[in-house]
């Protein structure tokens, strides 16, 4: 039988505040509602008594309450916010959702993310960072064309088709641009083909799902912000059908998460080139998790049900933190 003492700590930017509270997506929040909404009542839902906040406080003020944290925090307005939950968590040594502090402040680092990638074999493009007292006029080591994007943070922040210049001089004003949201820039080679993403399901057995492009009308199949948020349309996801690039990425996952264990869940995030070469991007930890999701279509391409990948998530995250549950 389940235990119906598990409480759970539901932490989300939109999470439902009682039972009549649902927020709506609008042109500002995009999808990010309805996903928070669904997960919600979904692990409402498995037999878990299921407390919801959008504040962190609530974690702070009443951390001997729970039993474990759910948390889709995934952004605020101060640096290393993505690392807070987690990182409190630990001092209050209760079980939680997702990577250790270390491990996602690594992920939230795209540069040392490459970095890792690049100690494990896999080709990363070339790049260099831009610091808030850098003079943007010296152009990188590395030829055009470039793409400027926040070394740190998630869901392509700031990013425009203005971000991918062939020549540098034409780069400098986006250079400035986001220097004015976050203090360093991360310059790369801009590496021209499709986006492609892996996800992956902790565990034992670990769970690597096929593989999706991501195909965009933007500039370069670039993908923005607001794509990713449903705000803006055109993004188009197809299941990769291609088993020599598969095995590639498939390798290369099971590396990564060797080597960041434990965690319950990423989505590794690849160029392949138009020889097709796969070349690595970034990897998050804390990743679209929705029935909508890339990760969810891949999921469903293996015959799991919405409700089976957050189950298998969910057992993963409770076993290796020792929690005894059997979900309703």
């Amino acid at each position: 039988m389940p235990n119906p003492k598990i409480r759970v700590l539901y932490l989300a930017n939109y999470a439902p505040i009682g039972s009549r509270d649902h927020p709506s997506s609008d042109e500002g929040t995009g999808s990010r509602p309805e996903y928070h909404g669904e997960i919600f009542e979904l692990l409402s839902n498995l037999g878990l008594k299921v407390e919801s906040s959008r504040e962190v406080k609530s974690l702070i003020e009443g951390n001997a309450q729970f039993d474990y944290v759910f948390s889709l925090l995934n952004r605020a307005p101060y640096r290393g916010s993505e690392i807070l939950v987690s990182s409190l968590c630990e001092y209050y040594h209760l079980p939680y959702l997702g990577a250790r502090p270390h491990v996602r402040a690594v992920a939230e680092d795209k540069l040392i993310a490459k970095t890792v990638a690049r100690q494990l074999g896999f080709p990363v493009p070339q790049s260099r960072t831009y610091h808030r007292d850098d003079d943007e006029s010296f152009p990188p080591e590395f030829r055009g064309p470039y793409i400027a994007k926040l070394r740190c943070g998630a869901a392509s922040k700031h990013l425009t088709e203005n971000c991918i210049q062939d020549l540098w001089e034409d780069l400098i004003p986006e250079v400035r641009r986001l220097r004015e949201q976050e203090d360093d820039v991360l310059v790369e080679q801009f590496v021209p083909g499709t986006n492609i993403s892996l996800p992956v399901i902790g565990g034992d057995p670990l769970v690597v799902l096929p593989a999706y492009r991501l195909l965009s009308p933007k500039k370069g199949q670039l993908v923005t912000f607001e794509q990713k948020r449903r705000i803006d349309g055109g993004l188009e996801r197809k299941i990769l059908d291609d088993p020599f690039v598969y095995d590639q990425l498939r390798a290369f996952g099971v590396a990564l998460y060797q080597q960041l264990r434990p965690l319950d869940y990423l989505r590794v995030d690849f160029r392949l080139t138009e020889l097709g070469v796969p070349v690595f991007l970034e990897f998050n930890v804390c990743c679209n998790i929705s029935s909508k999701s890339g990760f969810y279509m891949c999921a469903k391409q293996t015959g799991m049900s919405y409700r089976e990948m957050i189950v298998r998530i969910l057992r993963h995250s409770f076993q290796r933190q020792e929690i005894d549950w059997q979900p309703l």
